[in-house]
């Protein structure tokens, strides 16, 4: 039933109430396009990854690391312990120290190598023999005696005095022994590490206060892109309505079908320019058998100005026409009209069909939008203009027309013609309710179909007019919708 507002015909303006469907459409489109951009599933990501408990780990691990606790700390202190140790400084003492050089020097000498091979011959059985069983004068004179002088002499030496006594040092049998050790290699491997770069790093890192070793990482950074992005104008729109009730009605509905009219020629992909059943058994056009207009194909339709117009005209013609009893005859028309239809382009069961359409003012001519399918009926008028201005429906056995039964809401023609309103149906299993503007007025539960029906637009006469023609209806646009939940069946 038909609210006051309906009643009393306070319906709100038509541009006005365009106005903010159009605003609600744009701002759920720029919804769905932020809804999908690479802008917030990136911020989901970062999100997710904010709120992951490895992000969160490691978070508590910079602020809570200490040195002390580190293996870094404890290879420092092996370190430290070692170079203090008695055998190390005494070892790097050695290394670096004259004596070992001179040590090396003289090892390497013809000095040595004739020392230890005199040395060698004097300690020998046969010199020994010699020297106890010569007699003195004759050892003297002999070149044993003169090879044992020298010995002695070199023994006596600086050089060879000082490398008999440092090779038997508590110095370099420590450096000997060191030498080529796991302990020393140990050592300098430890030595290398704690003097390197990676390990001087990691102890400065280590050593900054907690606060600031946190802002300087790579965590932190990627916390800060996710705070300033969720703060971001388009971002804080889209969660204040992402789920908000004024887009209701948008995320329940979805565009099935449209035509704005904005081409240079009508679209006939979309449109049929003639009956659905002309077309379907002659690719030809015809009228029905009370009209007083022949339907051409097409010639009475006009775009201009982003508008489609049906323009009857008053002019003579022959042209086909539709009699229950005869079927088709050939007869003279005295008149001219047009009209478009969706049936072989588009078709639907249940939803909601709309359209802004100027009616022309004239009781005498007849516009129409409308829907029906294969059959006489089911047949809705969304919005039908004759003599007054009806929302109706018709539904029963097309076999039998007495049967027919009809539903019809009714108001007059002259409030609601001359300027554009927006005509609706909204069909769902059970219901039919008609409005303008948004404003319901008129709805019904008899007879609803459950059928696939297609939309028309039409306009005509069905008695003879004097004066007032050409006469237009104008089409603005034309939506259709349905709920998500039969698209999802």
């Amino acid at each position: 039933m038909a609210g006051i507002r309906a009643l009393l015909g306070l319906f709100p303006k038509t541009g006005d109430y365009e106005s903010k469907l159009n605003t609600l459409d744009e701002e759920y489109k720029e919804l769905m396009a932020v809804k999908n951009s690479k802008e917030l599933h990136e911020l989901h990501e970062l999100e997710a990854t904010v709120n992951s408990e490895e992000f969160i780990r490691k978070k508590k691990e910079i602020l809570s690391l200490r040195f002390k606790q580190t293996d870094d700390y404890q290879k420092e202190q092996q370190y430290k312990k070692a170079a203090k140790s008695a055998d190390i400084k005494l070892y790097y003492k050695v290394m670096n120290s004259s004596d070992l050089r001179n040590f090396e020097r003289i090892a390497g000498s013809a000095d040595l190598r004739t020392y230890n091979d005199l040395e060698e011959f004097v300690k020998s059985a046969e010199f020994l023999h010699l020297k106890k069983e010569s007699k003195a004068k004759a050892f003297k004179a002999s070149d044993e005696y003169v090879r044992f002088q020298d010995y002695l002499r070199l023994r006596k030496s600086k050089d060879i005095q000082f490398f008999e006594k440092y090779k038997k040092s508590k110095s370099l049998s420590n450096f000997n022994q060191l030498s080529g050790s796991d302990r020393l290699k140990q050592f300098e491997e430890l030595e290398a590490y704690v003097k390197g770069d990676e390990f001087n790093k990691f102890k400065a890192y280590c050593l900054k206060p907690p606060r600031k070793r946190w802002m300087e990482s790579k965590e932190f950074e990627i916390l800060q892109d996710y705070e300033l992005r969720k703060k971001s104008e388009k971002i804080v729109w889209y969660f204040k309505y992402a789920e908000h009730k004024r887009f209701d009605w948008h995320r329940r509905w979805t565009l099935t079908f449209k035509d704005e009219f904005s081409g240079p020629k009508l679209d006939k992909k979309i449109w049929l320019t003639r009956y659905y059943w002309g077309d379907k058994m002659f690719k030809g056009s015809y009228s029905l058998s009370q009209d007083k207009h022949f339907v051409t194909d097409g010639d009475n339709l006009l775009l201009e100005n982003g508008r489609l117009h049906i323009v009857t005209k008053k002019e003579d013609i022959k042209g086909n026409s539709w009699d229950t009893s005869y079927g088709f005859i050939s007869r003279e028309f005295g008149y001219t009209s047009g009209l478009i239809n969706s049936a072989n382009s588009f078709r639907q069961k249940y939803g909601i069909f709309s359209a802004k359409v100027r009616l022309n003012a004239e009781s005498k001519l007849i516009n129409a939008f409308w829907m029906v399918g294969n059959s006489m009926v089911p047949h809705i008028d969304v919005v039908k203009a004759a003599k007054k201005i009806s929302f109706s429906h018709a539904w029963g056995d097309p076999k039998d027309l007495k049967s027919v039964n009809k539903f019809s809401y009714k108001r007059g023609r002259k409030r609601l013609a001359n300027d554009f309103y927006i005509f609706s149906l909204e069909w769902k299993p059970g219901k039919l309710s008609w409005s303008i503007n948004g404003v319901e007025v008129a709805s019904t539960t008899s007879g609803v179909p459950d059928e696939e029906m297609y939309i028309a637009f039409s306009a005509g006469l069905q008695t003879d007019v004097n004066g007032i023609l050409p006469a237009r209806m104008e089409i603005d646009w034309v939506r259709c919708y349905q709920l998500n939940e039969l698209l999802e069946a």
